[in-house]
Order: structure tokens, then C-alpha cells, then sequence
């Protein structure tokens, strides 16, 4: 947790080096190299090549926001699932914390925790207020909705009876919190 007069940087658009996208593209196969990249609206923003040997991964990330680029080598830990099957994590070159994501900085490659990183939920303003209208959004968006509360809702074509029901009760219910909470402050 911040001390007081700390502000935590927020995650969003911080570039990520994430595990399971690795495994997605079989990129944790031993002995492999592979090279992934970072898009945003169909524009390169940078990537990395990495290389598997035993219980490491050998990471260079290059990116044009980069002065030089950077090198990490990074351990992996595997634990067996309760259900089965053996998943990898990897351990952050600051602290060793075991994570399925790290972040990358302008000089190295660490973990959320050594970063001081948070997520955007984690700060909002007036707490219940920001839940309930990000609740609302995300609940049109499942609707393929615009955000706006004022543009009426219509079933989409491809949505069936059902599912649309159960949306827009959703969407009613986070709606109804919303405006009874803000009747209940006015």
C-alpha cells in the first residue's frame, strides 16, 4: 500500500510480458526463440525475442520509446494444477515474486509490485459511484451498446431472446443502483 503523498502509476497501456500469451503461441517450448510484438490499433509499438533453456527465459525487448534495449534473463517456476497439467510462472529479476505478468520500464523488467504499479479500479474517485457507472458500461457494452446511459438499448441481430433478456436485466439492475444511489445523495 502508498504512503501518504505517493501516487502509484497506473497499468493502463504499460507494456506486458505475459505467460500465457508465451504459451499461446508456443513460445515456451525448450530450446525455441521466438519473437512476439506489441499492436495498438494496428500500430507497432515494440516486441520482444525470447528464448527458452531448461528453467529460464533469456528476454531482449525492443521498443522506439527505448534508448537501448533491454535484456533480462528471467526464471521459471512450475507448479501442477489441482485439476492437472503443469503450469509455469515466471519469477521478477527485483523481488523473485512468482507472477504471471511483468512490465517493462524504460531500463528493465519487473513485476507489479516493484514498480508500485495499480490498477485503474483500485483508485477511483468516489469509490461506489465509479463501480456502479463502470458496471453500467461494461453491462451495454455486453450488448454491443454505446457507453451513453441516453442512447436506447436494442437486441442485436445476432443475440438471442434469452441472452438479451438476461443482459438488459443486468444492465436495469446496475442502472437502478446507479440512479438510487443518486437520487439518495441530491
Amino acid at each position: 500500500m502508498a504512503t501518504t503523498g505517493q501516487v502509484k502509476q497506473k497499468l493502463d497501456g504499460l507494456p506486458s510480458i505475459d505467460i500465457s500469451v508465451m504459451r499461446k503461441y508456443g513460445a515456451l517450448e525448450e530450446g525455441r526463440t521466438s519473437e512476439l510484438s506489441w499492436l495498438r490499433d494496428d500500430q507497432y509499438l515494440g516486441g520482444y525475442k525470447v528464448t527458452v533453456s531448461k528453467d529460464r527465459l533469456h528476454i531482449v525487448c525492443q521498443m522506439p520509446s527505448l534508448p537501448q534495449p533491454i535484456t533480462e534473463t528471467i526464471q521459471l517456476s512450475y507448479f501442477t494444477h489441482y485439476r492437472g497439467g503443469r503450469h509455469s510462472l515466471m519469477a521478477c529479476p527485483g523481488c523473485s515474486r512468482r507472477s504471471y505478468r511483468l512490465y517493462i520500464s524504460t531500463t528493465c523488467i519487473r513485476c507489479l509490485h516493484c514498480f508500485k504499479l495499480t490498477y485503474r479500479s483500485r483508485s477511483e474517485n468516489v469509490g461506489y459511484v465509479d463501480q456502479l457507472v463502470r458496471s453500467v458500461r461494461n453491462s451495454r457494452k455486453k450488448l454491443g451498446a454505446s457507453d451513453d446511459m441516453t442512447v436506447p438499448l436494442q437486441r442485436p441481430k445476432w443475440m438471442r431472446r434469452a441472452k438479451y433478456d438476461r443482459l438488459m436485466a443486468e444492465v436495469e439492475k446496475h442502472q437502478q443502483q446507479l440512479f438510487g444511489y443518486m437520487e439518495d445523495r441530491l
